[in-house]
């Protein structure tokens, strides 16, 4: 077991209960050896048979349903499933992000929405974000509210419409972004008849969502070297992203990020208040992150916390210290890794410097930012192999 500093309820002292940790911090130098071995299987773009939903070449997402399905045997949520959803014809509302993942999906969203048509159900698509989100927030009594939110994107677009939507209307999420942490979490794949199957069951739990600066989030927040790289491949987009789009930044910024000192304070899960301080600073909702690896493998979406990892060294020899105790999950034995279960958070910067913020794996503005836990905030459709047993 490895061991992460636990504070004590008098917040003077430090000690060290075991607390097992692992995995790793999206666009690391650790992720090239394991990111570029995974794409050397990867092949063309996607191609269909005559029914679109059936994917023939080796995709990254083939990749990522499969060990999606491993991960969903040991699910980490503890609390009762409801499965009434969609047992009578229902109003749909499906947004696609049309910008999301590597490739286009229209035909595959086309299918799905001529099957769900076909079960009855009244659907109605949309692409354009302002239009949707806007729709969404116009509306003022139950009646006008859907049955259902479909999600096809990623991450980003799965928090975009959290932010719009009333908690109350049940989510699922179609993944079809760049890396999908949330669906591999819950086991979702994009096989239309997985998907499907899971849609008619309508199981549903309550899971707890991040809320930074009034912006809710499902997965988790970074600030430092990991937003500084987000901010920058995103300055550039222009249309679908890969993995490949972080490598020249990821290489570029580890030479050139300066790693300024954070002022870390937070409400710890006994309700004491903590300050210390590092160069990085993570907040996590789930146990997973980019790339399927874990850096809070004891964060729960449904505990009402959420897990801070405080890295406290920067530079280049530092990263690369770091990114060999990821490799091996010795990250817990790491002298300068820490981790806290908090309610609450505030990173504040130094004075007269920038700091990026990524939430979810999108830009999110800059530091000062504040941080807490929404119990129970949102109702997620879950596939039937999800197990609820607690981790």
């Amino acid at each position: 077991m490895t061991h992460f500093e636990r504070i004590k309820n008098d917040s003077s002292h430090i000690e060290t209960p075991p607390r097992e940790t692992g995995g790793g911090i999206a666009q690391l130098v650790v992720t090239l050896p394991t990111f570029l071995g995974q794409v050397s299987k990867f092949g063309s773009p996607p191609t269909f048979r005559s029914s679109p939903g059936w994917v023939t070449s080796k995709l990254p997402i083939i990749s990522s349903i499969r060990l999606s399905r491993d991960f969903a045997t040991h699910g980490d949520v503890s609390q009762p499933i409801e499965t009434t959803l969609l047992s009578r014809p229902a109003l749909i509302w499906v947004y696609v992000n049309r910008k999301a993942g590597a490739f286009n999906w229209d035909a595959v969203i086309a299918e799905l929405i001529e099957r769900l048509r076909a079960d009855g159900h009244q659907v109605e698509l949309e692409s354009d974000p302002d239009q949707f989100l806007g729709r969404l927030k116009a509306l003022d009594s139950p009646g006008e509210l859907p049955d259902l939110l479909i999600s096809a994107g990623g991450d980003g677009t799965a928090a975009a419409l959290v932010n719009s939507t009333a908690a109350e209307i049940p989510v699922a999420i179609f993944p079809i972004g760049t890396e999908n942490v949330y669906a591999k979490y819950l086991g979702i794949t994009t096989f239309l008849d997985d998907f499907l199957e899971m849609l008619r069951a309508g199981r549903t739990i309550r899971v707890d969502l991040g809320k930074l600066n009034g912006r809710m989030f499902l997965l988790m927040c970074g600030s430092g070297f990991d937003a500084h790289v987000v901010r920058e491949v995103h300055r550039n987009r222009t249309g679908h992203i890969t993995k490949f789009h972080y490598v020249p930044s990821l290489l570029w910024q580890m030479f050139q990020y300066a790693y300024p000192l954070l002022d870390i304070e937070m409400e710890l899960e006994g309700g004491e208040t903590f300050r210390t301080e590092g160069r990085w600073c993570f907040v996590f909702n789930i146990a997973r992150y980019a790339l399927n690896i874990r850096m809070a493998p004891e964060a729960l979406p449904d505990d009402g916390l959420l897990d801070v990892c405080v890295l406290n060294r920067g530079g280049v020899w530092s990263l690369i210290g770091y990114s060999w105790s990821v490799l091996w999950r010795r990250l817990g034995q790491h002298p300068h890794a820490k981790v806290y279960r908090a309610r609450k958070v505030s990173i504040r910067p130094p004075e007269g410097i920038e700091i990026p913020v990524q939430v979810d794996g999108d830009p999110a503005g800059l530091l000062p930012i504040n941080i807490e836990v929404l119990p129970g905030a949102l109702r997620l459709l879950v596939p039937a192999r999800f197990s609820v047993a607690t981790a």
